[in-house]
């Protein structure tokens, strides 16, 4: 189960619930993961929500465009009732959702869809402090980008 949730007065655009959960289920399955067999939640919300998890869990001042929450670390209590293995909770910021997307000049509709690709890495445990993890990160994410997006490759 993938559980999409608005937590922000920002309007979010119609379709990107499903677009955000399109994401999650196309990173599952890029790392060679079958979305039906875990949960996870994907939060949309404000640079002000990233922005207050960021300090009380990072330790790190202001907002970000997504933060990563794995279960059985900092995981959020957002999927207590998941009768599968839960993976943890991907938080989106909206807002830099729409300037990083402006900044690259593309769609912001490509931009959630890498950041939610993005976070669902972080949970299955990939990382990019290297340059060969960071390759391989960005990699998965674009895949997952192209198949929701419908991207050739």
């Amino acid at each position: 189960m993938i559980d999409i949730r608005v937590q922000t007065s920002i309007p979010v655009k119609r379709g990107w619930r499903a677009l955000a959960r399109r994401a999650a289920e196309a990173a599952l399955r890029c790392a060679g993961q079958q979305p039906s067999a875990y949960g996870l939640t994907v939060v949309l919300s404000d640079d002000a929500g990233v922005a207050a998890l960021n300090e009380r869990f990072a330790n790190v001042e202001g907002p970000t465009d997504v933060l990563a929450f794995p279960a059985g670390g900092d995981a959020l209590p957002l999927g207590k009732a998941c009768r599968k293995p839960y993976l943890g909770d991907v938080i989106v910021s909206v807002e830099r959702v729409r300037s990083q997307a402006q900044n690259a000049g593309h769609a912001p509709e490509r931009e959630l869809v890498v950041l939610v690709a993005h976070g669902t890495l972080h949970l299955l445990g990939y990382d990019h402090v290297s340059e060969a993890e960071r390759a391989r990160m960005w990699q998965l994410q674009e895949a997952a980008a192209a198949e929701v997006l419908g991207e050739a490759r």
